[in-house]
């Protein structure tokens, strides 16, 4: 039997803990870029360091587009830790441990369909994984900061294009938006 002294102990315990905190900085991502995407304002997401929670508020978002963001998060998180696709039961696993998704996402029905809003969590990944890092290292990221991890930053005609181009289908930067005035 192999012993690990104190500090490799403590250092075994630290790197699960910021594995821990990534995989939850994945899940407030994947609610903010989708809250975003959807029409959400005033987006905030954020990890709190002493109980390894996170929390992502909005000042606005049409109510039947509640359950979509809802499932966006621990949809992100079961991507982050599967490193693919998860399966539902690999995202209902997730929900059954976090009762204000589950709650979110009850409110849309006995049979939901997530295909649209996994679409946009899938194409838009790589913004999902630079509002995760950032998270995981700041503590908090604002709607800017998800708009810019998008590519959707600028005048707002711009940005509003952008982000209709992405609800559309293109991924975030295969495209670069410019805007003339004539």
């Amino acid at each position: 039997m192999t012993t690990m002294t104190e500090p490799q102990v403590r250092a075994a315990v630290e790197r699960v803990r910021r594995q821990q905190r990534l995989a939850l900085a994945y899940h407030e991502a994947g609610h903010a870029v989708a809250a975003v995407l959807l029409g959400g304002q005033g987006i905030s997401a954020r990890l709190r360091d002493d109980d390894l929670e996170g929390e992502t508020a909005m000042s606005h978002l049409d109510e039947h587009r509640q359950p979509d963001v809802g499932w966006a998060g621990p949809y992100a998180e079961a991507r982050f830790r599967r490193g693919r696709r998860p399966g539902y039961y690999e995202v209902r696993n997730l929900l059954d441990q976090n009762p204000h998704d589950e709650a979110l996402i009850a409110a849309a029905g006995p049979a939901p369909d997530f295909a649209y809003v996994e679409q946009v969590v899938d194409r838009c990944w790589p913004a999902i994984s630079r509002v995760a890092r950032a998270l995981a290292s700041a503590g908090e990221v604002d709607h800017g900061g998800v708009l810019f991890a998008l590519g959707a930053y600028g005048s707002r005609r711009k940005t509003s294009h952008t982000l209709a181009l992405v609800r559309s289908g293109w991924a975030p930067g295969e495209l670069k938006v410019s805007v003339r005035t004539l």
